[in-house]
C-alpha cells in the first residue's frame, strides 16, 4: 500500500516508508505535511540592517534601501562621495 495516495504531503514530495509515510518539506516549509509556512524575516537581519522583509508562502521578499539591491539587500552600487 502506497500512504502517499492517501496523505499527500502539501508543500513537499511523499517518501513512502513501511505502513506509513514521510513528507520532505520544500525550502520555506515545515510540519508533518509540510502545511506550515517558515517565516524566514524572524532569523535576524535577513534582509541586511537596512532592508525590510515580508514574509511570502514558502519563501520571503526584502525591499531594499537606495542603493542596495539583491535578494538580501547585500550588493548595490559602490561609490565614493567627493
Amino acid at each position: 500500500i502506497n500512504e502517499c495516495f492517501e496523505y499527500p504531503c502539501e508543500n513537499g514530495l511523499c517518501k513512502n516508508t513501511r505502513g506509513s509515510y514521510e513528507c520532505v518539506c520544500l525550502e520555506g516549509w515545515i510540519g508533518k505535511h509540510c502545511e506550515i509556512d517558515v517565516n524566514e524575516c524572524n532569523y535576524g537581519n535577513i534582509c541586511g540592517s537596512r532592508g525590510t522583509c515580508e514574509n511570502t508562502p514558502g519563501s520571503f521578499r526584502c525591499t531594499c534601501p537606495a542603493g542596495l539591491t539583491g535578494k538580501h539587500c547585500d550588493s548595490g552600487d559602490q561609490f565614493e562621495l567627493k
